[in-house]
Protein backbone atom coordinates (compact mmCIF):
# COMPACT_ATOMS: atom_id res chain seq x y z
CA UNK A 1 0.00 0.00 0.00
CA UNK A 2 1.33 3.43 -0.96
CA UNK A 3 2.23 5.83 1.81
CA UNK A 4 -0.11 8.75 2.29
CA UNK A 5 0.37 12.32 3.41
CA UNK A 6 -1.95 15.05 4.56
CA UNK A 7 -1.69 18.47 3.00
CA UNK A 8 -3.15 21.40 4.89
CA UNK A 9 -3.76 24.82 3.41
CA UNK A 10 -5.13 27.21 6.02
CA UNK A 11 -7.31 24.59 7.77
CA UNK A 12 -8.44 22.74 4.62
CA UNK A 13 -6.91 19.25 4.75
CA UNK A 14 -6.65 16.76 1.86
CA UNK A 15 -5.03 13.34 1.58
CA UNK A 16 -2.44 12.57 -1.07
CA UNK A 17 -0.69 9.37 -2.15
CA UNK A 18 3.07 9.44 -2.55
CA UNK A 19 4.12 8.66 -6.13
CA UNK A 20 6.80 6.20 -5.05
CA UNK A 21 6.49 4.21 -8.26
CA UNK A 22 7.53 7.29 -10.28
CA UNK A 23 10.00 9.03 -7.97
CA UNK A 24 11.12 6.58 -5.26
CA UNK A 25 14.28 8.42 -4.19
CA UNK A 26 12.67 11.84 -3.86
CA UNK A 27 9.59 10.39 -2.13
CA UNK A 28 11.79 8.60 0.40
CA UNK A 29 13.66 11.83 1.17
CA UNK A 30 10.39 13.74 1.39
CA UNK A 31 8.91 11.18 3.79
CA UNK A 32 11.98 11.48 6.01
CA UNK A 33 11.72 15.29 6.05
CA UNK A 34 8.09 15.41 7.21
CA UNK A 35 6.42 17.26 8.79
CA UNK A 36 7.12 20.36 6.72
CA UNK A 37 5.50 23.74 7.33
CA UNK A 38 5.76 26.98 5.40
CA UNK A 39 3.76 29.90 4.07
CA UNK A 40 2.84 29.45 0.43
CA UNK A 41 2.26 31.98 -2.31
CA UNK A 42 0.48 31.73 -5.64
CA UNK A 43 2.61 31.03 -8.71
CA UNK A 44 3.05 33.94 -11.12
CA UNK A 45 3.55 32.09 -14.41
CA UNK A 46 2.39 28.53 -13.74
CA UNK A 47 -1.39 28.81 -13.84
CA UNK A 48 -3.47 27.33 -11.02
CA UNK A 49 -0.55 26.42 -8.78
CA UNK A 50 1.07 27.62 -5.58
CA UNK A 51 4.53 27.01 -4.16
CA UNK A 52 6.49 26.96 -0.92
CA UNK A 53 9.03 29.64 -0.07
CA UNK A 54 11.30 28.05 2.56
CA UNK A 55 13.93 25.83 0.92
CA UNK A 56 13.86 22.11 1.67
CA UNK A 57 16.77 20.17 0.23
CA UNK A 58 15.81 16.74 -1.12
CA UNK A 59 19.05 16.06 -2.95
CA UNK A 60 18.75 13.08 -5.29
CA UNK A 61 21.86 12.06 -7.18
CA UNK A 62 21.61 10.43 -10.57
CA UNK A 63 18.60 12.28 -11.90
CA UNK A 64 18.35 14.42 -14.99
CA UNK A 65 21.39 16.75 -15.28
CA UNK A 66 22.15 19.42 -14.36
CA UNK A 67 19.67 19.56 -11.48
CA UNK A 68 19.18 15.91 -10.47
CA UNK A 69 15.48 15.86 -11.32
CA UNK A 70 14.05 12.38 -10.81
CA UNK A 71 11.33 11.36 -13.31
CA UNK A 72 11.18 14.80 -14.93
CA UNK A 73 7.67 16.02 -15.66
CA UNK A 74 6.71 19.03 -17.76
CA UNK A 75 2.94 19.05 -17.16
CA UNK A 76 1.00 18.86 -13.92
CA UNK A 77 -2.48 17.48 -13.37
CA UNK A 78 -4.89 19.03 -10.87
CA UNK A 79 -3.96 17.67 -7.44
CA UNK A 80 -0.35 16.89 -8.34
CA UNK A 81 2.37 17.83 -5.86
CA UNK A 82 5.82 18.37 -7.36
CA UNK A 83 9.32 19.19 -6.16
CA UNK A 84 11.62 21.56 -8.00
CA UNK A 85 15.18 20.75 -7.01
CA UNK A 86 16.97 23.95 -8.17
CA UNK A 87 14.75 26.15 -5.98
CA UNK A 88 14.28 23.45 -3.31
CA UNK A 89 10.53 24.00 -3.24
CA UNK A 90 7.26 22.12 -3.42
CA UNK A 91 4.42 23.22 -5.67
CA UNK A 92 0.81 22.06 -5.77
CA UNK A 93 -1.41 22.19 -8.85
CA UNK A 94 -5.03 22.84 -7.91
CA UNK A 95 -6.22 23.23 -11.51
CA UNK A 96 -4.70 23.66 -14.95
CA UNK A 97 -1.01 24.40 -14.56
CA UNK A 98 2.48 23.93 -15.86
CA UNK A 99 5.45 24.72 -13.63
CA UNK A 100 7.09 27.78 -15.21
CA UNK A 101 9.45 30.60 -14.56
CA UNK A 102 9.64 33.88 -16.50
CA UNK A 103 11.93 32.08 -18.97
CA UNK A 104 9.37 29.35 -19.71
CA UNK A 105 8.37 25.83 -18.59
CA UNK A 106 10.63 23.84 -16.25
CA UNK A 107 10.95 20.16 -15.37
CA UNK A 108 9.91 19.04 -11.89
CA UNK A 109 9.75 15.78 -9.94
CA UNK A 110 6.22 14.47 -9.24
CA UNK A 111 6.00 13.39 -5.57
CA UNK A 112 2.32 13.03 -4.65
CA UNK A 113 -1.23 13.10 -5.99
CA UNK A 114 -4.16 14.45 -3.98
CA UNK A 115 -6.88 11.81 -3.94
CA UNK A 116 -9.61 13.79 -2.18
CA UNK A 117 -12.12 16.12 -3.81
CA UNK A 118 -10.21 19.31 -4.71
CA UNK A 119 -13.19 21.71 -4.58
CA UNK A 120 -12.62 23.34 -1.16
CA UNK A 121 -8.84 23.07 -1.41
CA UNK A 122 -8.87 24.81 -4.80
CA UNK A 123 -11.09 27.61 -3.46
CA UNK A 124 -8.61 28.22 -0.66
CA UNK A 125 -5.65 28.06 -3.06
CA UNK A 126 -7.25 30.54 -5.43
CA UNK A 127 -7.50 33.06 -2.57
CA UNK A 128 -3.69 33.19 -2.41
CA UNK A 129 -3.78 35.52 -5.43
CA UNK A 130 -5.92 38.10 -3.62
CA UNK A 131 -5.17 37.56 0.06
CA UNK A 132 -1.45 36.71 0.02
CA UNK A 133 0.59 33.99 1.72
CA UNK A 134 -1.13 31.32 3.82
CA UNK A 135 -0.04 28.56 6.21
CA UNK A 136 0.78 25.23 4.53
CA UNK A 137 1.67 21.89 6.14
CA UNK A 138 2.65 18.49 4.73
CA UNK A 139 2.67 15.65 7.25
CA UNK A 140 2.56 11.87 7.31
CA UNK A 141 -0.96 10.47 7.44
CA UNK A 142 -1.39 8.27 10.49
Amino acid sequence: MARQIEIELEEVVVTARLLEERSPKTCELMWGALPYEDRVTHAKWSGQMFHTNTPIDLAVAGGMPPFDIESPSAYQSPGEVVYYRPAKEFAVAYGESRFCWETGPLFVTPVAMIEDDLTEFAKKAEQLVWKGAKRFVIRRKA
